[in-house]
């Protein structure tokens, strides 16, 4: 990743934290407060053709409404899927097809369930594709 920001983050749990190949809840990143929507934007160092991305969500209890959006030069976007709802435990990829992909934004849009917690957060983001 090139750059990576986010809409708002708790303190120690930074943008950057979602795309440091730990899957592991709780060490990724996480809005400051339980306001939707939040955004996780990565900038990637090169254009890529994406096949997928698998998303490890920051809490297993909780479930995440989200839509998924790629950009080819971070003014325009384009919704790669809107209005998914996964369980925390899910991480399966999601089968998706975006060429020529700058940049890649997640956008929750509610969080459910979770006991008290229902914060945005994302322990990883994993894209699959190739150099474009």
């Amino acid at each position: 990743m090139k750059t990576v920001t986010a809409s708002s983050n708790a303190a120690g749990f930074e943008p950057a934290k979602a795309f440091d190949e730990d899957i592991t809840f709780g060490t990724g990143w996480s809005a400051s407060s339980p306001a939707v929507p939040q955004t996780l934007t990565a900038e990637l160092t090169a254009a890529h053709n994406l096949n997928g991305v698998r998303i490890h969500w920051g809490k297993d209890s909780s479930w995440y409404t989200f839509d998924l959006q790629t950009s080819t030069d971070g003014a325009t976007w384009n919704t790669v899927f809107s209005g998914l709802t996964r369980a925390g435990q899910y991480t399966l990829p999601e089968v998706c097809t975006a060429k020529d992909v700058r940049q890649i934004r997640v956008v929750v849009t509610q969080v459910s369930g979770g006991g008290a917690q229902t914060i945005a957060g994302i322990a990883e983001v994993i894209l699959y594709g190739t150099p474009a």
